[in-house]
Formats: C-alpha cells, sequence, structure tokens
C-alpha cells in the first residue's frame, strides 16, 4: 500500500486512474481518495464522501486482505481526524515495514524492534517539538502558504491561486467561533462547507458564496427570482395539509363539503398573514407548499422553496442566524434570518437558490467549476485539504518545515541519539531513520532528480546548519529553507502521522500468523477419519 501511493506523492507526483466495479472512473492523486476505492484481491473499500449521508470514517470491511484492512482503517482514522497526511503515513509505514523485515531476517526479536520504533518515535516527538515554530495568529502569509502546500500536491493547474484565496475566506468565517489552541473536529469543521460540483467553464469560474446553495428550483413561477435584503423565515413543518393524515367524512345537508374547503382556505390564509406579520420575504420549507399556499405567498411577493433537505435547512440557519421553526404559529420577527441577496440562479441545465451575502456566516458553500467532473473533484479535495490545514493549525499554534526538512532534521538527530543506545533497539533505532528518509527520497524520485545525490545533499546542509528548515523543492529543484519559499506543515499532522504509521507497523510487526476461517472447499483437507479435527 506504500508502493501503491509513493509515485503519487508531492507537487509532481502522478495521479491514479481507478475504475469501479460499476464502471466508474476517479482519476486523482489524493491519498484517501485512492484508499476508498482501493480494490485488493476483489474487495473494495468504500469509505463515504465527506458530503455523504453517512459519517465520514466508517468503513466497510470488504477488504480481503486483513493487512490491508488495517492500513485502510488507519488511513480512515487520519483522514477524520485531520483531513490530511495519508500518503505520508502509508510510504512511512510501509518503509517502517519493509525494514523491520530486514532485522528479522537478521534475528532480531519482534518486540525489540518494537520497542526501538517506540523509543524512536518518542525522541522524535521531542526533536519534532523543538524544531517546530509559534506561529502569530494573524500572520495571514503563513496562513496562505499553509493553505498551499496542501493545494500544491493536488493537479489544479492554473487555478491554485484562486482556490487558495477561497480557502482562505472560507476556513477565516467557518473557524471564527473556535478559540486557537482549542480542538477541532474536522467532520464538523467540514460539514460547514457545502460543495456544489458543476461541469462547465473553467476552475477559475469557482466561487464562494456567504450562505448556502440549495439545489431546489423556486416553487413558484410567479414567485420573485431575486429577493434584495431578505428576510427568512425557515421552516421544518410543511405548509400544506396532509389528508392522509387523517380521514374525514362529510355527510347531512348540502353544502358541507364546501364549508370545509372553506376552512382549509381559512388555515392556509393564516399562514399567510403569519409571514406577512412577521416581514418574512422568503420562506424555506423542509417539507412540501401546496398550490393554493404557493399562489398566496406570490401575491405577496415572497420566493418560496421547499423540500429542501434536513442538512440544507440546518445550514440556512446556520449562515442566516434564522431558528428552525417546528410551527409557523410560533414564528415571530425575532426568528427570521438575514441575508443580502437571495435569487434563483440557472446552472448549466439545473435551478438552484442562491442565499448569499450573510453577514457573519458559519456555514458557507462553494460553487466548484471545472471542464470535467474529475477536474471538479480534485478542486473539491484540494479546498477541502487546504481548509483542514488552516484548522490543524488553529489547534496547535505551530509550523514545521515540509519537503522533507523536518524528517532530515529529525533524522540526524535520531542518529545521534542511537548510537547512545546500548541495546539491540539500536538497530531499530536506525531502520526508523532509514524510513523518515524515504520521504524526501519520494519527493525527489517523483520530480525526476537523482535521489541519492538529493538525499546526501540534504544530509550534509543539516550537519551544516543546527535546527534546518532545508528542503527540497521540488518546484525550483533546488535545497532552499522551506520557511522563506512557504513550504509548511502543520505540526500535529507531521505528529500524528509518525505515530499512526508507527502504530500500524509496530501491529503488523508483531503478528505471527493470518489465520483464515474461510479456506477454499476444493482443496482444503479433509479431517481424519474418526477425528472431526479443529
Amino acid at each position: 500500500m506504500g508502493e501503491l501511493v509513493r509515485n503519487s506523492f508531492g507537487p509532481c507526483g502522478m495521479s491514479k486512474m481507478i475504475s469501479d466495479d460499476k464502471g466508474q472512473t476517479t482519476l486523482t492523486g489524493d491519498g484517501a481518495a485512492i484508499v476508498r476505492a482501493l480494490q485488493v484481491r476483489g474487495g473494495w473499500y468504500r469509505g463515504p464522501s465527506r458530503n455523504g449521508d453517512r459519517k465520514h470514517g466508517e468503513i466497510e470491511p470488504t477488504i480481503n486482505n486483513p493487512i490491508c484492512k488495517i492500513m485502510a482503517q488507519a488511513a480512515a482514522a487520519l483522514d477524520v481526524e485531520l483531513g490530511d497526511g495519508i500518503k505520508s503515513m502509508l510510504i512511512l509505514a510501509g518503509a517502517l515495514l519493509a525494514n523491520a523485515e530486514h532485522l528479522l531476517d537478521d534475528g532480531l526479536a519482534s518486540d525489540l524492534i518494537v520497542s526501538g520504533y517506540k523509543k524512536a518515535y518518542d525522541k522524535a516527538v521531542q526533536i519534532l517539538t523543538g524544531t517546530s515554530l509559534v506561529i502569530a495568529h494573524q500572520d495571514a502569509s503563513v496562513l496562505r502558504n499553509l493553505a498551499m502546500t496542501s493545494i500544491r500536491s493536488k493537479d489544479v493547474g492554473a487555478g491554485r491561486e484562486h482556490l487558495l484565496d477561497i480557502s482562505m475566506a472560507a476556513s477565516n468565517m467557518i473557524l471564527d467561533d473556535y478559540p486557537w489552541g482549542s480542538d477541532i473536529d474536522m467532520n464538523e469543521v467540514l460539514e460547514n462547507v457545502k460543495f456544489v460540483k458543476r461541469s462547465g467553464k473553467s476552475v477559475a469560474d469557482t466561487e464562494m458564496i456567504k450562505g448556502l446553495i440549495v439545489e431546489k428550483a423556486v416553487v413558484n413561477s410567479g414567485m420573485p427570482e431575486r429577493v434584495d435584503n431578505a428576510r427568512l423565515l425557515v421552516l421544518e413543518s410543511p405548509l400544506e395539509l396532509d389528508r392522509k393524515a387523517f380521514h374525514v367524512r362529510i355527510e347531512g345537508r348540502q353544502g358541507s363539503l364546501k364549508a370545509f374547503q372553506d376552512q382549509e382556505d381559512r388555515l392556509r390564509d393564516s399562514w399567510v398573514r403569519k409571514v406577512a406579520e412577521c416581514a418574512a420575504n422568503v420562506v424555506v420549507c423542509q417539507r412540501g407548499i401546496d398550490v393554493k399556499t404557493q399562489s398566496s405567498l406570490a401575491k405577496n411577493g415572497v420566493l418560496g422553496v421547499h423540500w429542501v433537505n434536513r442538512r440544507d435547512v440546518e445550514g440556512i440557519a446556520k449562515a442566516t442566524g434564522a431558528k428552525v421553526m417546528t410551527s409557523i404559529s410560533d414564528v415571530g420577527p425575532e426568528d427570521l434570518g438575514a441575508a443580502e441577496i437571495v435569487e434563483e440562479r440557472t446552472v448549466g441545465t439545473d435551478k438552484m437558490v442562491l442565499i448569499n451575502g450573510c453577514k457573519q456566516p458559519k456555514c458557507v458553500s462553494i460553487m466548484i467549476r471545472a471542464g470535467l467532473d474529475k477536474e471538479a473533484d480534485e478542486a473539491e479535495r484540494a479546498l477541502s485539504d487546504a481548509i483542514c490545514s488552516l484548522a490543524s493549525v488553529r489547534s496547535c499554534d505551530r509550523i514545521v518545515g515540509g519537503a522533507g526538512a523536518v524528517e532530515m532534521e529529525v533524522a540526524k538527530k535520531l542518529r545521534s541519539y542511537a548510537v547512545k543506545v546500548s541495546s539491540k533497539e539500536q538497530h531499530a533505532i536506525g531502520a526508523f531513520v532509514d524510513s523518515l528518509e524515504t520521504i524526501p527520497e519520494n519527493l525527489a524520485r517523483n520530480a525526476g532528480l537523482d535521489v541519492t545525490d538529493v538525499k546526501l545533499a540534504l544530509r550534509l546542509a543539516h550537519e551544516k546548519e543546527e535546527g534546518s528548515w532545508l528542503g527540497i523543492n521540488v518546484l525550483s529543484r533546488k535545497i532552499e529553507n522551506t520557511l522563506t519559499c512557504g513550504i509548511i506543515e502543520p505540526y500535529s499532522v507531521k505528529k500524528q502521522v509518525l505515530r499512526t504509521a508507527v502504530e500500524v507497523a509496530s501491529t503488523i510487526i508483531r503478528t505471527a500468523n493470518i489465520i483464515s476461517f474461510h479456506p477454499n472447499e476444493e482443496t482444503a483437507p479433509s479431517a481424519p477419519t474418526g477425528d472431526r479435527g479443529a
């Protein structure tokens, strides 16, 4: 699995074209997307998308190989927790296992390898912390460089700067309520960003809506298509009479049916009056609005949208400040939300309602445009990873050098530490050091550089400079200070990548056998006579 993502690593990494069992093709270099669509010996891992109905990170146990299943579970957990670092973790875990195999062949016990890896990890975290820098909370240039480092690894062409601006603007809004240094749930953060993808135009035409995009048309052609200075009434209950919910028997004198219909009309009129009393000019309903009510609202100049899904209803409430009302009879002016513009727009062949210009939105939407659906998918992944990186650094306040800089610095100091370890664990620590160096090695290899020359040059540069931030800038093809050239990563991501890789490798190293309870019936030996077997 480490080999699978190795040539997709870094800004010069290649994409994977993945064809699933339904004939659908995914073109991506994103680690999470690769793992979600991974086929291993006929089994599939289908993790849901961040905007799917199921919780992000659920795992369908469809990978047949148990070792790959452990790797996929670790990758999914890392994606849920941080939203980034999956390829680094898989590459590092793969290197730790490959180096451990050599040590096992040389006769070193598995428990010594695991304890050596644990000691190396503990020391690496100390070095990592000492090498990291605390950033100023309002340093926009550092935050932009952090987001750009994530976006560079995605194939979005010339749209990088535009996507960077959008990710910065979106994160400033949705992360405003999270104090610096607080724990941040990445699922919660991404739930506050709605991605709407439409093919056509280019990535440069992608736009952020300070509010929500509802993929529904206005319910009645007589309603206005645009409302300025909108006051939104958000309803959970329907504005229609559900006659299936009760049975009515009308008999007796003539006019009973007419009286019943008049009563229905009075009820509808009371709904419309309530909308007018609270001065709402936009009605968003989770359930239906019947035709007569639509016509009455249209006459009053009210824009209506119905059958809006629950997630969008909650998003509109977060963006506009509205309360989700269970009954229209309880609505007051203080329960309404506000937006500068609510308009119906045709995008491609689809009509949708855009709620835009909210003052302090806690939920935003991003309309992604691209020539191909696959380009739009990659742009979504780039934006998601950039927002997750900005959220990660807000939770830890620290950054480290990217482009292999921090790995080389940790490797250098671990070598000095290893010689002081008197036991055979020294060999395991050396294997840990070699594994760390696979990160800059793969960056160089994917950029077409000589791996040996780059690794030796980086070692020499780090030996000369204490606490060095020197890494391999594959775009300039030179060894540069990553802080100066803006290749930086969150400290929390690097730390978690190290921990997950070591935990995965240790679990597998300490596994003696794989026992399958599903033998091939044609080749399985039968039990001896008189013995039922085991």
